[in-house]
């Protein structure tokens, strides 16, 4: 709603004096105010200048005099190369200026006499600011000042002129150093960010006197230590993300009783002092891959507005101290990726818990505690990859748990009864009968069975899910699957993966979008799939199919992957026009395709390793298409003239050993890439001067291949001969 109003305001404005951009209030389009400076039609009307970066205008230069007439400009937001010339006189009435250098890698020079004196917000991105630069001394109403990825600079300006600074940032400024100790004069700083500065290693103790102090962001920094905690006594937010060397946080933590958020991800931090537990406001704790952290203090459990407790990849953290289960409002445990080895029994005390995830906790043994059950607002349980043998009967209590995941649990032999507000829910288990109560989940919504190597088939009363719109069966034992699915009409999604004794499927449901079935190596019978009107996406691969009845009715099919090495033919799919993408690679026994001139939407073929095709018509044709494969089709010997693709960019023809001919490759202006390797039959190519956007060119193997008239012309950057 908010951009859907922005946009409606700035088209307000845009039909001020509609034919003149240059007497409107605000440019915010790119073309229009890009205009008014190239054609200096700017007026003093102008009060706000918005000119983003564009693809294609890369090498944009402007001078001062292009500014001269914006005499009342407030707001200038600009990307460019560079600004040159005199702007002594220019944008005195500036408020707020965002400088942004549209090429990569490149520090935009600042002009020297740059009228800063009105600015109350400075933006300036990857700008080649320098020690001393003078023009920032004059800008002595500053409220933000923000130097991101500007490279050049070691020292910060000296701030006693910027005592009203409120938000202060030198984000990726990579070279900087050195703090100035004036920051200690920012009485009204609440927000500082030095996030990787790479090389500040130390604060100036000055930053102990910024009483107005919020948010403290110091990621990817050097520091060692952070002395100045306990004086930031309103600190709400600190951020020590990538901090490789720090170690520890200092005992004196304790005083900065306002902290709300602490963010140590990824850093080196050893152990946690007991005195966190001073901590009293704080909501969220993150120790993210902090690899070296073995153990929490029992202070921890002290932490009583604890909303958030972030401790995945903490591989070296084996348990979890029983003072964790005082954590009453927590309502986020993540522990994936972590050493605990069980669950402590206190956990049930966390009333609250919405969010629970033990994935890939593979050192997790034995059961899991039946207090589980207690945790009533339980919504989300993950438990994916990790070593558990069972779940708590008790887990049928949590009333409020909408995702389960238990896939990769290959120790897990039996479900209890699972509670049946459940939406999602993935499986991973040894029992033929999975999930007891499955026609009772009448709320899921996606049903997932992963490795269910016994499981044969569906237990009766699957029609019940009349919710379910995702179903999906990876590597199970599964052989059919019952008629009654046919009744689910909110499925969306069919996907059976690697079932290797699914033979046949029954008529499927009519709402269906997406049906993959792949790595079925018995999987020989399709029902019809006429009623499938909805369907987009089929995907039949690695199976021993032979025909597909119904393709012709499948109106808004628009990819479509075939690879099956008994299929001979797909009849009726030229009447496929929604078609996008069409491959039918690995198909050893189709020998033609129908006439492809109707799918005028297609643009990429892929019919790889198809050997006995010897025909591909109606593609010339295919004014849409982008891409060719036809890698490997050895008994192809000649392609349909392909002087209309062009928007054609990769043409691969590798290996079509009696291919002798590619008329009208020399019209083909958007082609980057040409593989004819291994093509012996070819012996000679048009001239190819005409293509100008080739990039690489593969005619190793081409034996017969003496002349490429043209190719001199255009030098290719990557070219294979041998």
């Amino acid at each position: 709603m908010h951009d859907q109003l922005k946009d409606l305001g700035r088209e307000i404005v845009r039909k001020e004096n509609y034919g003149q951009p240059g007497k409107r209030s605000r440019l915010w389009y790119y073309e229009e105010a890009k205009d008014v400076l190239d054609n200096s039609e700017g007026t003093e009307n102008v009060l706000a200048f918005h000119l983003d970066f564009r693809v294609g205008f890369e090498d944009c230069h402007f001078t001062g005099e292009q500014f001269r007439k914006l005499s009342e400009l407030r707001f200038l937001h600009l990307h460019c190369d560079a600004l040159e010339g005199n702007f002594d006189g220019c944008l005195s009435n500036l408020r707020w200026l965002s400088l942004h250098s549209s090429i990569l890698m490149n520090q935009m020079p600042m002009p020297a006499n740059l009228n800063l004196k009105n600015i109350v917000v400075l933006e300036l991105t990857s700008c080649d600011v320098r020690d001393g630069w003078d023009s920032i001394q004059m800008a002595v109403k500053l409220k933000d000042l923000s130097l991101r990825q500007c490279h050049y600079f070691t020292r910060t300006p000296d701030f006693s002129r910027f005592t009203n600074l409120e938000s202060l940032s030198f984000e990726n400024c990579h070279q900087l150093e050195v703090i100035a100790s004036s920051i200690g004069r920012l009485k009204s700083l609440a927000f500082l960010n030095l996030s990787f500065c790479h090389n500040i290693r130390e604060l100036p103790h000055q930053v102990g006197y910024l009483k107005a102090l919020t948010e403290l962001i110091i990621d990817g920094t050097s520091l060692q230590d952070i002395p100045i905690l306990s004086h930031l006594k309103k600190l709400k937010i600190l951020h020590a993300k990538q901090c490789k060397f720090l170690y520890q946080i200092p005992n004196s933590i304790d005083l900065g009783t306002s902290l709300s958020d602490l963010i140590l991800d990824f850093s080196e931090i050893i152990e946690l002092p007991d005195s966190i537990q001073a901590l009293v406001k704080l909501q969220r704790l993150s120790l993210k891959s902090c690899s070296l952290l073995t153990a929490l203090p029992d202070s921890i459990g002290q932490l009583k507005e604890l909303i958030e407790l972030n401790l995945s990849l903490t591989r070296r953290i084996t348990k979890l101290p029983d003072s964790i289960g005082d954590l009453e409002k927590l309502q986020v445990l993540n522990i994936g990726h972590s050493g605990i080895r069980r669950l402590s029994t206190n956990l049930g005390n966390m009333r609250k818990l919405m969010v629970l995830d033990a994935s890939f906790c593979v050192e997790m043994e034995g059961e899991l505690p039946s207090e589980l059950g207690q945790l009533s607002l339980l919504r989300v349980l993950r438990l994916d990859d990790a070593g558990i043998r069972s779940l708590p009967l008790s887990i049928r209590n949590l009333d409020h748990l909408q995702t389960l995941n238990v896939i990769g649990c290959h120790d897990l032999h039996t479900l209890p009864e699972l509670p049946t507000g459940l939406t999602n829910l993935q499986v991973t288990c040894k029992s033929p009968v999975p999930i007891p109560n499955l026609p009772d989940l009448i709320n899921l919504k996606q049903l997932t069975f992963s490795e269910c190597f016994n499981l044969a088939e569906m237990t009766p009363g699957i029609a019940k899910l009349s919710k379910l719109e995702f179903l999906q069966f990876l590597r199970t034992g599964i052989s059919s699957l019952p008629e009654e699915i046919g009744a689910l009409s909110q499925l969306k999604v069919l996907s059976i993966v690697n079932c290797w004794k699914l033979r046949s499927l029954p008529t499927l449901p009519a709402g269906l979008q997406e049906l993959c079935v792949v790595g079925c190596n018995l999987f020989h019978a399709l029902p019809d799939l006429s009623n499938l009107q909805n369907l987009s996406e089929l995907q039949l691969r690695e199976c021993s199919l032979m025909e597909i009845r119904g393709l012709g009715r499948l109106a808004f099919l628009t990819r479509l992957t075939v690879r099956s090495r008994r299929i001979a033919n797909l009849d009726a799919l030229e009447r496929v026009e929604a078609l996008t993408y069409l491959e039918v690679s690995y198909c050893r026994n189709l020998e033609r395709l129908p006439d492809l001139s109707n799918l005028k939407l297609l643009n990429e073929i892929k019919a790889n390793e198809c050997k006995r095709l010897d025909e591909v018509e109606g593609l010339d044709d295919l004014c849409s298409l982008r891409n060719l494969e036809i890698r490997n089709c050895t008994s192809l010997e000649t392609l349909p003239d392909l002087s209309s693709l062009k928007l054609l960019e990769r043409l691969d023809a590798g290996g079509c050993e009696k291919l002798h001919g590619l008329e009208g490759l020399d019209e083909l202006e958007s082609l980057q890439a040409l593989n004819l390797r291994h093509c012996k039959a070819i012996t000679r190519l048009p001239n190819v001067s005409g293509l100008k956007s080739l990039q690489w060119l593969d005619i190793s193997g081409c034996d017969n291949l003496t002349e490429i008239p043209g190719l001199e012309e255009i030098n290719p950057i990557s070219i294979s001969r041998y």
